[in-house]
Formats: C-alpha cells, sequence, structure tokens
C-alpha cells in the first residue's frame, strides 16, 4: 500500500487492497465515523497496537536525553570618569543601549564561537539584549546535554563579554580610562533541566504509533469482513453435503399427493 494511502484510510477508511476497487465490487467503506465499531470488533489488535505504542514511547524517553540550561546576565557600565568623583555611575547607563547591540553582534563571531567551543566542545550559547528592561543589559544563555558542560559553555561566553568590549574600543583608539566597562549581575548557581526535546519525541513517536494502531485495526477489520463476505457468497464449506433436488415436474401438472386409506 502507497504512503499517501495510509492518510486515506485513516480519514476515509479501508476500500480495497491490492487493486483498488474493492468499494466498486460492493465492499463496505469504513469511514473514521466506523473506527469506533472496529476497535470493539478487533479489540485485540488495537491492544497490542497500544502496548507497541507505550513501548516506543517509553524508548524514546530512554533513548532521548534532556537538556541543560545555564544563564547569565551582564550590564554595560560606563566609563569611571563620567559619573565624577563618587559619583554613581549607575545614573548614567543612557545611551549604552546602542553598545549592547555592536557587542551582541561581536559575541556571534566565528572566533568567539570557536573561543567557547575549545573550552565546552559540546556546548551552544546565544547572546541577546535583555528585552525586558531598558538597560544596557546582555543575556549570555547556554545549553548543553549535561549539566557540567553548560555551566562551562557559560562560563567561557562570559569570559568573552569583557574580552570582546575591551577589543572594539581599543580599535577605534579610545584610552583604558575612557572605555566602558562590563559586570555580571547575576548568574546560574546550578543548571536547569529542561524536558522539551525529550517531551516532543514522546508526544512525536505516540502520534505515530496511534495513527499506525487505527490503521491497522482498519485493515485487519476489512480483510476479515471481506472474506466473510467471500465465504458466505460461494456457498457452504466442502464436506457439508447439500440435499439433492427433486425430479422435475411436466409444465403445468402438481405432484400427486398420496391418500389416506
Amino acid at each position: 500500500m502507497r504512503p499517501y494511502a495510509v492518510l486515506q484510510v485513516l480519514t476515509r477508511g479501508v476500500g480495497a487492497v491490492g487493486d483498488g476497487a474493492g468499494d466498486r465490487e460492493g465492499g463496505r467503506t469504513m469511514y473514521l465515523g466506523d473506527l469506533g465499531t472496529s476497535l470493539r470488533r478487533r479489540w485485540r489488535v488495537a491492544l497490542a497496537g497500544l502496548a507497541v505504542t507505550a513501548g516506543l514511547c517509553a524508548t524514546a524517553a530512554a533513548v532521548v536525553p534532556p537538556t541543560y540550561e545555564a544563564q547569565a546576565s551582564v550590564v554595560l557600565l560606563p566609563p569611571a570618569g563620567s559619573a565624577g568623583e563618587g559619583g554613581n555611575p549607575y545614573l548614567q547607563l543612557q545611551g549604552l543601549s546602542q553598545v549592547v547591540d555592536v557587542l551582541t553582534r561581536a559575541m556571534t563571531s566565528q572566533t568567539t564561537v570557536d573561543a567557547v567551543k575549545t573550552a565546552a566542545p559540546t556546548g551552544k550559547f546565544d547572546v541577546a539584549p535583555d528585552w525586558a528592561t531598558s538597560g544596557p543589559i546582555l543575556i549570555v544563555h547556554a545549553t548543553a546535554p549535561s549539566a557540567e558542560v553548560a555551566l562551562a559553555t557559560m562560563e567561557a561566553a562570559l569570559a568573552q563579554v569583557p574580552s570582546k568590549l575591551h577589543a572594539l574600543q581599543a580599535a577605534l583608539g579610545i584610552s583604558q580610562g575612557s572605555q566602558i566597562t562590563s559586570l555580571t549581575l547575576t548568574q546560574t548557581a546550578e543548571a536547569k533541566t529542561v524536558q522539551k526535546t525529550r517531551i516532543r519525541a514522546v508526544i512525536a513517536v505516540a502520534g505515530l504509533g496511534l495513527a499506525v494502531s487505527a490503521f491497522v485495526v482498519s485493515l485487519v477489520d476489512s480483510l476479515l469482513l471481506r472474506r466473510s463476505r467471500r465465504r458466505t457468497a460461494s456457498g457452504p464449506p466442502p464436506g457439508v453435503a447439500q440435499a439433492p433436488p427433486g425430479p422435475a415436474l411436466p409444465r403445468g401438472k402438481a405432484a400427486a399427493v398420496p391418500r389416506r386409506g
């Protein structure tokens, strides 16, 4: 049966197997609304399909590992002299949002990615501005197949922030005392376990298993019903004797009825 026929069976039912002429030959067309009847008739097949689907879901849950996430936030600070002696640098954060955008682009360069990969080969990271605030805050998000690698990836990405920020300003000839600096605000102490990938795999396997089970139940029910109809149409099975027909009577004459003496 062709792959597209599976969807047709689930929506319209099983007509014929092989030549596709079952409906034209008077075969019973099974629609999706009749699936419940088929499940009741072939409940053993349905139960077997559910058991196989449950086993596949358990296998998917065991095979697909969870992912781990770690996150940190970094704020950019103006040059020390901009706030004046004893001034508060947090009151001078205006205008640094553009620097966050430039730093975000620099953190996605291949050299930065390679440097983080050296410290954590299996980890991934992304950097983005913190859209929840108007301040010059950068979010560093790391993912990895293990908690240790996730933390190592975050640490390696954080180490790149001040060096990239310094390199961007040094390339413009800005003196050390006039450069913007960075400060880590928050940092994950323990990586967070994320089951999203595992849950998606289990849902996909469950959906596929239920669809295949419904197809198999419909197919088995259709085949068994067709076989039953063919047996009925072909007469009694071999070995069952039929009563011999009586002698033919001439036209217009009735059979003689014996008289009682």
